[in-house]
C-alpha cells in the first residue's frame, strides 16, 4: 500500500473467467479467421468497407449484409510498442498496429511479429504508411490472434 497526497493506492489482482456470445457478425468474422481469411462488410449506401465488420453502417445506420474478403496486405495507420507486462499477453516489449487492409476503409488492430531490441528503431519501422501483411498461424481457434501482422 502506498499513499499519494491524501489518497491511498491499494494493490489488487483480478482474475476473471467469462464466456460471451460473439453474435452472428463477429462469429462469421472469427470463423473466417479460423479458415485463414479476413472479411469485412460493405455498406452500399456509404460505399465503405468495415473491418472488423459491423452489423450496421456507422454513417447511414442501415443494416449491412454484403461480405467481402480484404487483405492480406495493408498499411499501418498507427502503432505502439507496449512496455508494461500484462498477465496473459505476450512478453514485453511487443508491438500493436492498426492496419487498413487492402480493400478496407477502416483499420484493424493486432500484434506485429517483429524483434524489438531497440525501441526507437522498432518505432521507426512501424511508421504510418508502412506496408504489412496478415500471416496466419498453422493452428487457428477462431480468435483475433489467429493471425498477426508482419512487415513487408
Amino acid at each position: 500500500m502506498t499513499a499519494t497526497s491524501d489518497s491511498l493506492v491499494l494493490p489488487e489482482d483480478w482474475h476473471l473467467h467469462y464466456e460471451y456470445v460473439a453474435g452472428p457478425v463477429t462469429s462469421r468474422f472469427l470463423r473466417g479467421l479460423q479458415q485463414g481469411r479476413i472479411e469485412g462488410v460493405r455498406s452500399p449506401a456509404a460505399d465503405i468497407v468495415y473491418v472488423p465488420p459491423r452489423a450496421y453502417c456507422e454513417r447511414t445506420f442501415e443494416p449491412i449484409d454484403e461480405w467481402v474478403e480484404v487483405g492480406p496486405g495493408g498499411t499501418i495507420e498507427a502503432a505502439t510498442i507496449v512496455g508494461q507486462q500484462f498477465e496473459g499477453y505476450r512478453q514485453v516489449p511487443f508491438a500493436l498496429a492498426f492496419v487498413r487492409l487492402d480493400g478496407a476503409d477502416t483499420a484493424l488492430v493486432n500484434y506485429v511479429e517483429m524483434e524489438i531490441d531497440d525501441i526507437e528503431s522498432a518505432a521507426a519501422r512501424l511508421a504510418p504508411g508502412t506496408r504489412v501483411r496478415a500471416v496466419f498461424k498453422e493452428e487457428r481457434e477462431a480468435r483475433i490472434t489467429d493471425f498477426a501482422w508482419e512487415l513487408d
